[in-house]
């Protein structure tokens, strides 16, 4: 390796501190969530799906045509979809009138895991399980990942990595894309 002249362990101390540094401007900008959902450019229709919640009951996607949906990739072992999970509960609480749903779909087999979680049970939002992974075809990039689908079934914005859906900015966000897109 000769990067920083013909000391390999310069060279490596100096990637190491590049990675660091982009580590935290990454972290930087994730915090200041500068821009909380990102639009998707092109038409994406959802393909019709069904999976089980935590109690066994069957839910399909076209049950939900109508609402404007938030639908989270998510597992039990990420804490940072943790927090997101949490902070569902809150948001749902807010946006529940307004033709509004949240569909929490776990991406894996860890049903036990999952109902032991913290709230998962007292939810009012839909927690989902995909144990076979039957949604890879969504392209989800990481976890945990948010997308806004509208009253259509199509798939409008996206988000990576972590947010704060209890948030007023990230509420009014959410409510103007049920207003624009759910049906009414």
């Amino acid at each position: 390796m000769k990067f920083f002249g013909d000391n390999p362990i310069r060279s490596c101390l100096y990637l190491g501190a590049a990675a660091i540094a982009a580590i935290a401007c990454m972290a930087a900008a994730h915090a200041q969530n500068k821009s909380p959902l990102d639009a998707i450019p092109y038409e994406d229709k959802i393909r019709d799906f069904s999976l089980y919640d935590l109690n066994g009951a069957i839910h399909h996607s076209k049950d939900y045509r109508g609402k404007a949906l938030l639908v989270i990739f998510w597992t039990v072992d990420c804490q940072l979809c943790q927090v997101d999970i949490s902070e569902l509960e809150i948001a749902y609480q807010q946006l529940k009138d307004d033709r509004f749903d949240i569909l929490a779909i776990h991406a894996g087999d860890q049903l036990e895991k999952v109902k032991k979680l913290p709230g998962a049970q007292s939810a009012h939002y839909t927690i989902l399980m995909d144990m076979d992974l039957e949604l890879e075809d969504w392209g989800v990039p990481a976890i945990p990942a948010a997308y806004l689908v509208d009253a259509d079934g199509y798939r409008r914005y996206r988000a990576v990595g972590a947010r704060d859906w209890s948030s007023a900015s990230m509420i009014n966000t959410l409510r103007e894309f049920a207003r624009r897109y759910g049906d009414s």
